[in-house]
């Protein structure tokens, strides 16, 4: 009688595990059907962006996906893409979202603060855009960047110290902006 009830459980803890896979996956391709949707892609660069077609959406243009410990999406590199629009914060659900490359583009919106919400961005390039306004103090807020890239757009202002609080920056690029700051100020945390 003990060999039923154990099958059960296995039956059980597969039919368990399956949705919750499933699951992942049908929401991470919303999260991306979301993104294009909220963005414009004059040239049709993601047209292969589609729940009806038979590529998985780790092969769609730009992406690049994760299998350990489950698969899942790391990488968003739309580089050199005419796309435009705004940037929405949907992106942040793709949980080990780790790289984010939206350069050489057509964004046209303040610095998305709402991208600090992604806990596992190290890599954020938005360079070459038109991108415009000032850097906030709440940058200080994308803790874990390697890596910010926000040169070639219409950023001006001074450059706030407060950027000195990201621990784990490694790259810092603000060329060809409208910006000032004292050297000393901004290093002094690093």
């Amino acid at each position: 009688m003990a060999m039923p009830c154990k099958y059960s459980s296995l039956l059980l803890f597969s039919v368990v595990l399956s949705f919750f896979v499933h699951s992942s996956v049908s929401t991470e391709l919303d999260i991306l059907l979301s993104f294009k949707s909220s963005i414009e892609d004059s040239k049709n660069y993601l047209s292969n962006w589609s729940n009806t077609s038979d590529i998985h959406y780790c092969n769609w243009t730009g992406i690049s996906c994760t299998t350990s410990p489950t698969l899942s999406v790391t990488s968003i590199n739309l580089k050199s893409l005419n796309l435009s629009g705004e940037i929405p914060s949907s992106l942040c659900k793709l949980l080990n979202l780790a790289h984010l490359n939206l350069a050489d583009n057509l964004f046209n919106q303040p610095i998305p603060l709402h991208l600090s919400e992604c806990t596992s961005l190290e890599t954020l390039n938005l360079s070459n855009n038109l991108i415009w306004g000032t850097i906030p103090d709440q940058i200080s807020q994308f803790g874990s960047l390697k890596v910010l890239d926000l040169s070639k757009n219409h950023v001006e202002g001074k450059i706030p110290e407060s950027i000195g609080l990201l621990e784990k920056l490694q790259v810092l690029n603000l060329g060809s902006n409208l910006l000032s700051a004292t050297v000393a100020n901004l290093w002094f945390s690093w």
